[in-house]
């Protein structure tokens, strides 16, 4: 009896420890291989109603459709070559985080920065990484 209570703890501590830090990972690998493969589609059902996305030239875009629409421009102007993801941090909010990632284009390198807020978007930052271009 003693020992089965123990086998119980120990399975359910390692599963809580794992789904602890495992929180955001699917929605985190899916806004990376968006940036990967240049699909806006794949991202857009993480996009909040009141999402903002800030790009390289300092222009606003607020709405799902208006960002959607620039982000697959963005794609098209700039095709990914690869995207990395720099740092990942989860914030207090338990149901919050946000990442940095590298999107590197075919020329360009740009810095990505991405608010997850309730595992919706809210804010995608896009600017510009010296060196601007790349060999």
């Amino acid at each position: 009896m003693k020992r089965n209570i123990i086998i119980t703890l120990l399975v359910f501590g390692v599963v809580g420890t794992a789904g602890f830090f495992l929180f955001g990972q699917g929605i985190k690998d899916k806004i990376s291989h968006s940036f990967e493969t240049g699909n806006v589609q794949k991202m857009a059902p993480y996009f909040s109603e009141s999402i903002l996305l800030t790009m390289y030239d300092d222009q606003e875009y607020e709405g799902t459709s208006d960002v959607s629409q620039k982000l697959s421009s963005f794609f098209e102007q700039y095709p990914s070559k690869d995207f990395k993801t720099l740092h990942y941090r989860k914030k207090e909010h338990k149901n919050s985080f946000y990442m940095v990632g590298i999107y590197q284009a075919t020329e360009e390198v740009f810095r990505i920065n991405v608010l997850i807020y309730n595992e919706k978007i809210d804010d995608i930052n896009i600017s510009f990484e010296s060196p601007l271009s790349v060999n």
